[in-house]
């Protein structure tokens, strides 16, 4: 970082010193040193009170340490010395998770006036409207940002335009998964509504959800992977089609169950169970491993329990814990669990397990 000497009537080396404290603060933060970061940049405020940078950085320290009105506050602070991109994106980040969300909204156009084609700043933006119930916006945002950036490298050979609404009766289409899994089983109710459209419908899934959407989805073709013979008229992202069928709050497709367990992976389960007299309860208590990605761990903090959380379970009686928790040890959770994770191959198998189950405790 460079920052320059903007100052009037600062003692001399005083900027000097203060940009010195930015920089250690940016170091603590990378080291997740965050208390120490928040001191630095503290510091660097009481010497130079016109860094941007310290009151930026300093927003960010805050939101991570949980405390997001004083981050909201740092970055109205930065804000007010300069207009900044990245300053608006974080604020809107901030609000967001405060569900002050019509502020969020505002803070991501802040941002995109500065910048129209910022992408992430669109999709924060798509996530802040669809959490206020403009499923319309939201959604032709979500659309927009997949067509740009989240097309399958698989599907690039294939020369077909994307669905863009048009009938679909006898048409070849296409549906790939764009995300992780998460967010493929919640949108995958809508792929049904292309088959009852009259097209002839394709979906492509990465293999761990195979056979259980092969299992849910009668009558389209659910593949893994694609021949390079295979022909298609259209093609669209699976989160895309919200948008594409006008999907309101009311209008959500919500005939459940609309995933279905495998006959005879819940029989092998309900086999493993029977031995267990009490009620038989399932703990997820992490989201999936990123490690090494950016931003795994502030996102591991965000969807993942400590494991001391779990502990008071151990107490209540009549119940068996059984761990439906992948890539981590059931030691983990500090309590005594039946853990068959290491023989489930995919998500057929997990479904399985769940019906199987009396309760499920996620994360």
């Amino acid at each position: 970082m460079n920052v320059g000497d903007t100052s009037v009537g600062s003692r001399p080396g005083q900027v000097g010193d203060a940009v010195a404290l930015v920089n250690l603060g940016v170091r603590l933060t990378g080291q997740q040193r965050l208390d120490e970061a928040l001191t630095s940049f503290d510091q660097a405020i009481a010497l130079e009170s016109g860094l941007f940078e310290a009151f930026h950085y300093r927003g960010t320290v805050l939101y991570r340490l949980g405390r997001l009105e004083e981050a909201v506050a740092s970055y109205d602070s930065a804000l007010a010395l300069k207009p900044d991109v990245e300053a608006f994106r974080n604020r809107g980040v901030a609000l967001y998770d405060l569900r002050r969300l019509d502020e969020a909204v505002a803070s991501y156009d802040s941002a995109l006036a500065l910048r129209p084609d910022y992408a992430p700043v669109h999709l924060g933006r798509a996530m802040a409207l669809l959490l206020a119930g403009d499923m319309p916006r939201g959604f032709e945002i979500f659309r927009w940002y997949f067509q740009r950036y989240g097309r399958r490298p698989e599907l690039a050979a294939i020369d077909c335009p994307d669905w863009e609404g048009e009938p679909l009766a006898g048409k070849r289409l296409v549906i790939f998964a764009d995300d992780g899994y998460g967010d493929s089983l919640q949108f995958v109710r809508y792929v049904p509504m292309a088959l009852a459209r009259g097209a002839h419908v394709t979906l492509f899934v990465p293999s761990p959800l195979l056979r259980l959407l092969r299992a849910s989805l009668p009558g389209i073709e659910v593949v893994d992977r694609l021949l390079e013979t295979a022909a298609f008229d259209f093609q669209v992202p699976m989160r895309s089609l919200p948008g594409l069928f006008g999907t309101t709050l009311q209008t959500i497709p919500a005939s459940t169950p609309y995933l279905l367990a495998d006959p005879a992976a819940a029989a092998a389960w309900s086999r493993r169970l029977a031995a267990m007299p009490e009620r038989k309860v399932g703990l997820v208590w992490a989201g999936g491993a990123h490690a090494g990605e950016p931003g795994a761990a502030a996102m591991d903090r965000r969807r993942s329990l400590p494991a001391g959380a779990l502990a008071p379970l151990g107490a209540v009686a009549g119940i068996s814990l059984v761990s439906l928790q992948k890539d981590r040890p059931a030691a983990e959770s500090e309590l005594a669990l039946h853990d068959w994770m290491g023989e489930v191959e995919d998500f057929a198998d997990t479904a399985g397990a769940l019906a199987e189950l009396d309760l499920l405790i996620t994360v």
